[in-house]
């Protein structure tokens, strides 16, 4: 029965400890996230820009069609 008490007191004592990030680890998920936008947001803008040239080029399209007509 002594065991299981200090086992339980064990337990406690270690539930009541607080684990804080270390400075590494924040440096570690800080690169990460920079090197994620430093690779997806290059593309979104250039997916963005094709969006809107090929709208461009389809009222132009549009205007030089009813010229021809």
């Amino acid at each position: 029965m002594q065991e299981k008490e200090e086992l339980l007191t064990l337990h406690d004592e270690e539930q009541k400890r607080e684990v804080n990030l270390s400075f590494k680890t924040l440096v570690m998920v800080y690169l990460a996230v920079f090197i994620a936008l430093a690779l997806f947001l290059p593309k979104i803008y250039i997916a963005n820009q094709i969006y809107y040239i090929s709208r461009d080029i389809a009222d132009i399209s549009g205007k030089r069609d009813m010229l021809l007509e």
